[in-house]
């Protein structure tokens, strides 16, 4: 849901199509104001197609829009390297050199916690996990 600009339309056809249970997984921001725009001004410069991380908060009401009842909500954190979040094989050289370039700067604004490991950096990846019932 990261990579749209408007999900609610695709949460209901979700709803719609499960007639039961829809779960929800995706990368989360922080609620913070500063930290949520540091963190997607970050994601658009790694991946063009990047719409918008969204706080816990956004995410129930995206949910409630489009008539799902949440049942239950989990997040998970995990600790990743840049090195395995971008590689050259798929990303251009000069994009790397740009989000290297970021996170040297603007790194700690993001809320992402990276920390330099030598050459790579390693940050926090937190995912929300959203069971939700469709509606009946």
């Amino acid at each position: 849901l990261h990579h749209m600009n408007d999900p609610v339309p695709v949460l209901t056809e979700m709803g719609r199509v499960a007639r039961a249970r829809v779960l929800v997984v995706d990368q989360i921001a922080p609620e913070g104001r500063e930290q949520r725009h540091a963190m997607n001004e970050l994601e658009m410069l790694r991946d063009p197609s990047h719409a918008a991380s969204r706080p816990p908060s956004r995410y129930r009401e995206l949910l409630r829009q489009a008539g799902l009842a949440l049942v239950d909500e989990r997040t998970a954190r995990a600790t990743e390297s840049l090195s395995s979040w971008m590689w050259p094989g798929e990303f251009p050289a000069e994009r790397i050199a740009a989000v290297r370039g970021f996170i040297e700067k603007r790194g700690s604004a993001t809320g992402m916690d990276f920390v330099r490991d030598g050459d790579d950096w390693t940050f926090t990846r937190a995912r929300i996990m959203l069971l939700c019932a469709a509606p009946s």
